[in-house]
């Protein structure tokens, strides 16, 4: 499922090909291919001021409003970007498998994406919406499992339904360390459950969480009231660092160290999935199924050992350097890209040690 760095990757992408152009034409009959090719994806273009399957008019209005429209700038906040026309904005969430591509240029591949058919095929298949602009950029926003949503917002769309829902950007808008603290602290649910609430952090998603539990040393079931400063801080640095790295990779996982769990939590029902020699569980926390390192994520009475709040905080400066380093952020991790497997799993095993 697209999170935050790969819907900043479209955002860009859309950036770079169509900023200042306007639109030549629009076609909003699906396309490329598909059980509905040729009709009106109406579940997808919701851009009627109420819930209608009325083909015509969805047709109708995305022609009239986007005739000769100039795109003024493309934003994002989470999980949801907006190309802003001037007046008004036409809104994007990616769903499952939404995916914008432009027409010659390579499209982002998901993690458990296998086929490459529609790289060299124009339109691509199950193309909801394709706008043309005056600068021969062809832009397609295409949704296979139609969990994606195009919405029209008058400006400014921040200020609008769902996008003013929204909680803080971990890449725009990350919280401070005390502020973060306070956070979690008013919060009874697990750190994952916590993390994957859009109205606390936009954009954050099933991998992204794993990763950031996993580099935080953090149990993801830990409830976030118990989290001590120095655990949820490791929780704060981590989020910020697993999204800043994505996102400076442009969501190529084929660059994310190999010490990141997020190559080894794929495909749990096949076999038993092991990072190094130890060995990866899965259980579903916050309703989402959730990777864990039970040798690096302990767990003791259902919260994260040695990273809660226990009756008396403080204690001496020996045990209080200890504490510091077990959840201090890896950035040997970070700077060890592409290593091979072999190498990785010896690098965990020293740090877990």
């Amino acid at each position: 499922m697209p999170e935050l760095a790969e819907v900043e990757r479209a955002r860009r992408l859309v950036e770079e090909c169509c900023l200042g152009a306007r639109v030549k034409s629009v076609l909003a009959a699906e396309s490329g291919g598909g059980p509905r090719n040729g009709m009106v994806d109406t579940k997808v273009l919701q851009v009627l001021a109420v819930k209608n399957d009325d083909e015509i008019a969805v047709e109708r209005i995305l022609s009239k409003r986007l005739a000769k429209a100039c795109v003024k700038a493309v934003l994002r906040k989470g999980k949801h970007f907006w190309i802003d026309f001037g007046t008004f904005s036409l809104a994007f969430h990616l769903g499952m498998s939404g995916n914008m591509r432009v027409k010659g240029k390579k499209s982002l591949k998901y993690r458990r994406t296998v086929s490459s058919e529609d790289e060299v095929s124009w339109p691509p298949r199950y193309s909801k919406l394709i706008l043309k602009f005056t600068n021969n950029v062809e832009l397609a926003f295409t949704c296979p499992r139609r969990f994606g949503r195009v919405r029209m917002l008058q400006n400014p769309a921040m200020l609008q339904s769902p996008i003013r829902d929204l909680g803080f950007d971990p890449l725009t808008e990350m919280l401070g360390e005390s502020e973060f603290y306070e956070a979690m602290q008013a919060r009874a649910k697990p750190v994952k459950a916590a993390l994957l609430d859009q109205s606390f952090s936009a954009g954050v998603g099933n991998w992204i969480v794993d990763e950031v539990c996993f580099q935080a040393r953090i149990h993801p079931a830990t409830p976030c009231k118990r989290l001590s400063k120095v655990a949820a801080e490791a929780v704060r640095q981590s989020l910020e660092r697993v999204v800043s790295f994505a996102v400076e990779c442009n969501a190529d996982h084929a660059k994310f160290p190999d010490t990141w769990l997020f190559h080894f939590r794929w495909n749990k029902g096949k076999n038993v999935k092991y990072m190094g020699k130890y060995k990866i569980v899965y259980s579903t926390i916050g309703g989402r199924t959730t990777a864990i390192v039970p040798h690096v994520q302990k767990q003791s009475n259902g919260v994260s050992s040695n990273l809660c709040n226990s009756k008396k905080e403080g204690g001496s400066k020996k045990r209080k350097r200890k504490l510091s380093a077990q959840v201090k952020p890896e950035k040997d991790i970070i700077s060890k890209c592409r290593r091979s497997k072999r190498i990785a799993a010896a690098t965990i095993k020293n740090e877990c040690a």
